[in-house]
């Protein structure tokens, strides 16, 4: 009888100690592919935000070569047009247009699939959903701006200048002709009223981009460093990052 029962506690605590292994296990590999996952996210998004930091600097660049244009038409024209050979420059200057293509792909994904959570960082989700949904004013910015100079400016021109082309020795990246002042070839000079109106316009809307400009590339500077604080913690050191914005 006590061999019996002595055999039946064996067996009892032979199926209480697999169960409890069994359910270790599981929750081992749980936690292993979470803790992957999370650092697969957090990678993905790192690097989607590094190519909006490139973005968000060109678009500030840019925006503030328009925003010198605008400055130095209207003082020219306050004194009295004269002669210069600059004023072909800044004037097509003020016809800069730029576009902001922000990479959503893992935030969305991370949003349709309800699994937000893997960045287990509630400081970090706070930051993504405030800089995302900071970018739709920002392109709202954008299309006043480039409504004005699509719709309005580059229209008023048509009577002054007989083309419109590229010169890659007016460029604010001389790589490439992306960012290149749209060169207007001047026939006449526009009449000083409207022109100045114009760059007027065009010098308020630009200061406005650029600081909506400047509050996202805030925005974004803190998320990234959340990740790379994130990152380092988890063994990975993000030291040879090129840009760090």
């Amino acid at each position: 009888m006590k061999n019996i029962l002595a055999r039946g506690g064996v067996e009892f605590i032979a199926v209480f100690l697999g169960l409890g292994l069994s359910l270790w296990v599981d929750e081992y590999l749980k936690e292993k592919e979470f803790t992957e996952q999370n650092f697969i996210t957090l990678q993905r998004l790192y690097h989607n935000l590094e190519i909006d930091s490139t973005d968000i600097n060109w678009n500030i660049n840019t925006v503030t070569q328009k925003i010198k244009s605008a400055s130095w038409v209207e003082k020219w024209c306050d004194e009295g047009m004269p002669d210069n050979d600059s004023s072909s420059v800044y004037i097509s200057g003020l016809a800069i247009t730029k576009l902001f293509l922000n990479n959503v792909e893992e935030y969305n994904s991370l949003k349709s699939s309800g699994k937000m959570g893997l960045l287990n960082n509630d400081e970090l989700i706070e930051a993504l959903h405030d800089y995302y949904s900071f970018i739709p004013g920002v392109k709202v910015s954008d299309e006043i701006l480039t409504d004005l100079t699509y719709k309005e400016f580059i229209p008023f021109m048509r009577d002054y200048a007989d083309d419109i082309g590229y010169d890659k020795l007016i460029n604010i990246d001389a790589s490439a002709l992306i960012g290149a002042y749209p060169y207007f070839r001047l026939k006449t000079t526009p009449p000083r009223d409207k022109l100045r109106s114009f760059s007027s316009q065009i010098g308020v809307f630009s200061y406005q981009n650029r600081y909506f400009y400047n509050l996202l590339k805030n925005k974004l500077i803190k998320i990234r460093k959340i990740i790379r604080s994130e990152l380092k913690n988890k063994g990975y050191d993000y030291k040879l990052e090129k840009n760090t914005n």
